[in-house]
């Protein structure tokens, strides 16, 4: 029996990849040791954040070594990342650490719009190996 099987352009980017284990590598590398998860519509209303875009708030921020680049680089657990290097569209973990490890280098200081406590704040997120 022969099977065909049609997939819609860029169907692997639709995956959720921030469960699996790899992806403490790749928020080191990526984040510099943030996890993150969106910020639901009911707190986007209460902090003026506008319903479609980007919302994702720091759940974890690395503690130690290679892992707490962003905890040295002044971000802090509760913040919210509003835009990263000027983009509102990535709207999931996963799509920040696709965007990190394939449109970003080690060495490179990312620019971040936070919000932190009701004011925007800009950060560098650095880029790691």
């Amino acid at each position: 029996m022969q099977i065909s099987l049609s997939l819609p352009d860029g169907w692997r980017r639709l995956d959720n990849i921030s469960w699996r284990v790899s992806a403490w590598g790749l928020r080191r590398m990526a984040t510099g040791g943030l996890q993150l998860e969106p910020v639901g519509e009911a707190e986007r209303g209460r902090e003026g954040i506008p319903a479609t875009g980007m919302a994702l708030r720091v759940r974890h921020l690395g503690q130690f070594g290679p892992h707490a680049a962003a905890k040295t680089a002044g971000f802090r657990q509760g913040d919210i990342l509003l835009s990263l290097d000027g983009r509102t569209n990535l709207l999931t973990e996963s799509d920040v650490l696709r965007y990190g490890v394939t449109e970003r280098r080690a060495g490179e200081q990312v620019p971040a719009e936070i919000l932190r406590n009701g004011q925007k704040r800009r950060l560098q997120l650095p880029q790691q190996p």
